[in-house]
């Protein structure tokens, strides 16, 4: 099998269960994604959530690559959700520090509490 490469045709290695790609005798951190989806059963957290949340990522050095309620179904059992986002961050830890924040957990426990959401983190290739 050959190892992923990079936009330059350098090799990203394999990733290992902390984020990190080896290869070459280097660590190279890879970036990680937090792909969630809500069903909105509540709004009346939404207004205040969207522009603090955004701020606390961006404070974690990420940033949204995907934030729609325009979503279309391709396969899956699964009804659709009210709204969808894919966040990016530079690493896995940054991510959880983000999640794990004492700045995020209101808002947190707002979405979950006028919401049906789901959150996943995943790495980067």
């Amino acid at each position: 099998m050959t190892p992923p490469t990079d936009q330059a045709g350098r090799s990203r290695g394999i990733a290992g269960s902390s984020g990190t790609a080896f290869h070459s005798g280097e660590n190279v951190d890879l970036a990680a994604y937090v792909i969630g989806k809500a069903t909105v059963t509540n709004d009346s957290w939404v207004e205040e959530y969207i522009p603090k949340v955004q701020a606390l990522v961006e404070s974690y050095g990420g940033r949204y690559i995907a934030r729609n309620t325009e979503i279309e179904k391709l396969e899956g059992p699964e009804d659709l959700p009210t709204v969808a986002v894919v966040i990016e961050f530079p690493s896995l830890e940054q991510a959880k520090e983000w999640y794990d924040s004492e700045a995020y957990q209101p808002f947190l426990k707002a979405r979950q509490g006028g919401s049906i959401s789901n959150l996943i983190l995943l790495d980067g290739l």
